[in-house]
């Protein structure tokens, strides 16, 4: 069960979205009133309708005029030949013609009519361009007759247009009655509508949002492994994705982190602070199970003198050849860490004295046997020995500090006692290794001499 601040947090959710339906629903209601009262002014939107579409006949009208225009200019032109006319005024009329072949007209006759006024002006046009014959007046009089019949076309195409608009108004307004009815009938589909999709959307909202939030709070307490369903393809579901993904790769950086935490930047091993929580670990699970574990200590033999000979990178490469050499020796559970300079430690869990000693014994001579190449000196390779202190619990020591002071001294003997050797932190006996080489820098070149 939530706490109190969620059931608030969820309540106030919950208001809001029903607010945002109301305010969703309200327009449609608005529309609803405002839209049987549009009903009522029907018939002058229809008046509207009729006059944008007589609009649409103004280059007839314009052709008209141009074409009357032209007839009262000869009519009224001094002598018997109204010659020569004005290319322009021609040329105009020639445009309109032109324009109004491209109206889509709703009939017919105004198509046919067009046609007709087309081919009078067309053979009237050629005549324009002509010398007039020697009887001036009766000439004039045939142009003025060829004009009145362009315009008689002309009248024609308008009246065709207004008779046919009229027509339309006529059943607009008929069915304006039927129109009511089923706008009723829609509004009252449309409402129904707006409920079910209201409940539709409460769910299928409400829910991802929730879910969300509970992913959101998981993951601001710290629970990175917070994941949210993604149900559907919508932006909710986009956002559910987006958080999941952000989810996985913060856990993957808290992950890297953790692990760059707990490792040695120079070799890769576990590093210090690790170690100490690995053995505090090992500790406790030996106090309450009862099994044993070996904590070995390790110290390369004579590093100082490799930095000072080979120098410190050579030295860091020395570092990183032991790392990699004791993670090769140990088995899988065992845990190795870089604790110092050159120092390193190895935490055997379930493993006993003897058996812990065979392993010991086998890195020792592992690094007393294999020389390690230098990469930046070609000529020679570096015989390099470790020294090792070993102590078991809870057989060497009572607790994990005493455990670990035993071993530490068992590598300061096994140091002072010449070097590549292993000395167990033993109350009686002592084993100690074989020390071939010791008391000065161990080299020999490529070819092992």
């Amino acid at each position: 069960m939530g706490t109190v601040a969620d059931r608030q947090a969820r309540t106030t959710l919950k208001r809001r979205f029903c607010l945002g339906l109301v305010l969703t629903l309200l327009p449609l209601l608005v529309a609803v009133a405002i839209g049987f009262w549009a009903i009522q002014g029907m018939t002058g939107a229809v008046d509207r309708l009729v006059a944008e579409a007589v609009d649409e006949i103004a280059p007839v009208e314009a052709l008209w005029r141009q074409v009357h225009d032209l007839s009262d200019a000869i009519r009224v032109a001094g002598g018997e030949a109204p010659m020569p006319l004005a290319e322009s005024v021609l040329a105009d009329i020639d445009r309109s013609f032109d324009q109004l072949a491209g109206v889509a007209f709703i009939g017919a006759g105004e198509r046919e009519a067009l046609s007709g006024a087309r081919e009078i002006w067309s053979g009237l046009r050629g005549e324009l361009h002509q010398s007039p014959p020697g009887n001036g007046r009766l000439y004039k009089a045939d142009l003025l007759l060829k004009l009145e019949q362009v315009e008689v076309r002309l009248d024609r195409i308008h009246h065709l247009a207004l008779a046919e608009m009229n027509l339309l108004h006529a059943q607009v307004v008929d069915h304006r009655r039927t129109t009511g009815i089923f706008l009723g009938a829609v509004v009252l589909m449309a409402l129904a509508l707006s409920l079910v999709t209201g409940m539709h959307l409460s769910k299928s909202v409400l829910a991802p949002l929730q879910s969300l939030r509970r992913g959101v709070l998981q993951l601001g307490e710290g629970d990175l492994s917070a994941r949210v369903a993604e149900v559907g393809q919508d932006e909710l579901a986009d956002l559910a994705r987006t958080f999941n993904q952000m989810a996985v790769r913060l856990e993957e950086s808290h992950r890297e982190l953790a692990e760059l935490s707990a490792s040695d930047y120079l070799t890769g091993l576990n590093n210090v602070r690790e170690f100490y929580r690995l053995f505090h670990e090992e500790t406790r699970r030996s106090d309450r199970y009862g099994h044993v574990f070996t904590l070995l200590l390790l110290d390369v033999d004579l590093f100082k003198e490799i930095n000072d000979t080979f120098g410190h990178q050579t030295g860091d490469y020395v570092l990183q050849e032991a790392a990699r050499r004791l993670k090769s020796l140990v088995r899988v559970n065992d845990h190795v860490a870089r604790i110092g300079g050159d120092e390193f430690s190895i935490l055997l869990p379930e493993t006993g004295h003897e058996e812990a000693m065979d392993l010991a014994e086998r890195i020792r001579a592992d690094f007393h046997e294999r020389a390690i190449p230098l990469p930046q000196h070609p000529d020679d390779a570096l015989r390099m020995t470790v020294s090792i202190g070993m102590a078991t619990y809870p057989v060497d020591a009572e607790d994990a500090g005493r455990l670990f002071a035993r071993a530490d001294a068992a590598l300061y003997l096994a140091k002072d006692g010449g070097r590549n050797r292993l000395e167990v932190a033993a109350k009686e006996t002592r084993r100690g290794g074989r020390n071939e080489e010791g008391g000065s820098l161990p080299l020999s070149d490529r070819g092992g001499r």
